[in-house]
């Protein structure tokens, strides 16, 4: 009997042993699990809506396209985002057959390791980045005129000690004239005198936007 207890208790004992690495990979299992259920959770990063506007949406040929990146926090709270360095947002340029044509960064650019922190507060809109595009593809060449559209991005950022992909802003679409801006080149355009009093006028309940010419004759 005594025999019995004793190996009744060394198996118990060894029982425990077996036990511990299970409960161990249990317990980091649950961990994990709560740490994963943390981060997909609700983020003030998922109020954050990115968008991008051109300066016009008609371009002479040769003419910059101005345009600028924005990030509005649509939130209940201020939200403080900071990069590691001062790459802040990409973009491309699309022709009419959504091929790019063009791209930033090119690749040739040297980031500076300085963190840069942005407040976006609640109900504003803070902008992020700002460029021209000279009209050229990437090997330089002027591109032939026609509708394009550009896109952008944020970089990879961080709130709150997580790091986050680019949040993407939507498409915008303008056109570049086959002209370049002059007096002479109106006549050509427009078919009339070149001293014809002339109007550009956007048509934004279209998408994508047109461009519609009017002009008085003499």
């Amino acid at each position: 009997m005594k025999i019995y207890k004793k190996i009744l208790v060394v198996t118990f004992l060894e029982f425990l042993i077996l036990m511990l690495p299970l409960t161990s990979a249990v317990s980091q299992r649950e961990l994990s699990v709560s740490n994963i259920v943390k981060k997909v959770g609700p983020s003030p990063v998922d109020d954050l809506v990115v968008t991008i506007a051109t300066d016009k949406i008609f371009y002479w040929k040769s003419e910059p396209v101005l345009f600028t990146i924005s990030i509005t926090n649509t939130g209940q709270e201020d939200v403080t985002i900071w990069f590691p360095n001062n790459h802040l947002a990409d973009y491309c340029i699309f022709d009419n057959d959504y091929c790019g044509v063009y791209y930033w960064p090119t690749g040739k650019e040297v980031w500076l390791d300085i963190v840069i922190t942005i407040i976006i507060p609640l109900g504003e809109t803070v902008e992020l980045f700002s460029n021209q595009w000279n009209q050229v593809d990437y090997e330089g060449n002027q591109v032939p005129p026609g509708k394009y559209c550009i896109g952008g991005q944020t970089a990879e950022f961080y709130c709150n000690d997580i790091k986050y992909p680019q949040k993407s802003a939507g498409l915008v679409y303008f056109r570049i004239s086959r002209f370049k801006n002059n007096v002479f080149m109106l006549n050509q355009i427009i078919g009339v005198n070149p001293l014809t009093v002339c109007c550009l006028r956007s048509q934004s309940q279209s998408s994508p936007q047109q461009l519609t010419l009017l002009h008085a004759s003499d």
